[in-house]
């Protein structure tokens, strides 16, 4: 289940979210959470009745770096549309080893294997960096399935989304080489371009978790970085990694869709 910290009614942590999120406007509780839940794009293509009843369900919560969203192994009992920070999703094998499978960023939906029948959770989920959710439970979501059609065709897109996510991760994994691999991930990391804005683009991420993401070792990961940033491409500093030229970056995988929410 998702822990975290919880804010109930129109707060000081709802208000200084809408402000950074919204930019500056002020609301009562139900048109915070409307605007909220329409930082992802699919909730804006919902009619009036069908976002009122989300935003009547909808709390904030809060998770500190590092926190647990949810375990492995849970049920899924919230959706999640992520304000700020990210949720990073991985399992670990059984020698100890780490694979990092996404990092669900700005506006991304989390939970959406759990809406159409109580799921248990495939991947461990801790938040990346201090972050921020408006979250549903999955019997209100599976409540307005019945009531709203526009609902069941967003649930549909969602789906089909994630289906396709999913299959360019095992390509991304299996069949792209490496330097392939890393330029597609970190592109993934920028997130949704409606949000990173025309600054450079800060990734928090240590080598070590990059080489989680491609399935490589830090020190082959710091090879193909250092290539990049001579190139001009990125800039690698401790912690964190600078994204410079963002269209180069895509450059070798122009056409492609590469799916960050």
């Amino acid at each position: 289940m998702l822990t975290g910290q919880c804010a109930q009614g129109n707060t000081l942590a709802e208000d200084n979210t809408l402000k950074r999120a919204i930019g500056g406007r002020t609301a009562d509780r139900t048109e915070f959470y409307r605007q909220a839940l329409c930082v992802n794009p699919m909730f804006r293509e919902l009619t009036e009745a069908a976002l009122d009843h989300f935003a009547r369900k909808a709390r904030l919560i809060t998770f500190e770096p590092g926190e647990r969203v949810v375990a492995r192994g849970d049920e899924l009992r919230y959706t999640a549309v992520v304000l700020s920070g990210g949720i990073r999703s991985f399992v670990t094998s059984i020698d100890g080893y780490e694979l990092s499978v996404s990092i669900l960023q700005r506006g991304s939906f989390h939970g959406v294997m759990g809406v159409p029948e109580p799921t248990e959770c495939q991947w461990d989920c801790i938040a990346f960096g201090r972050t921020e959710v408006v979250a549903i439970y999955c019997s209100d979501f599976r409540s307005a399935l019945a009531q709203y059609p526009d609902v069941s065709l967003m649930l549909a897109k969602m789906l089909n989304y994630r289906l396709k996510k999913s299959y360019s991760m095992i390509s991304n994994v299996t069949l792209q080489n490496l330097e392939t691999r890393v330029r597609r991930t970190l592109l993934m990391l920028t997130g949704d371009p409606q949000y990173r804005g025309a600054k450079p683009a800060d990734i928090a991420i240590t080598q070590e978790a990059l080489g989680h993401f491609v399935q490589c070792t830090r020190p082959t990961i710091n090879k193909v970085l250092k290539d990049l940033e001579r190139s001009g491409v990125v800039e690698v500093g401790y912690g964190h990694i600078r994204i410079l030229d963002i269209d180069s970056l895509q450059a070798d995988i122009e056409g492609e869709v590469v799916y960050v929410l």
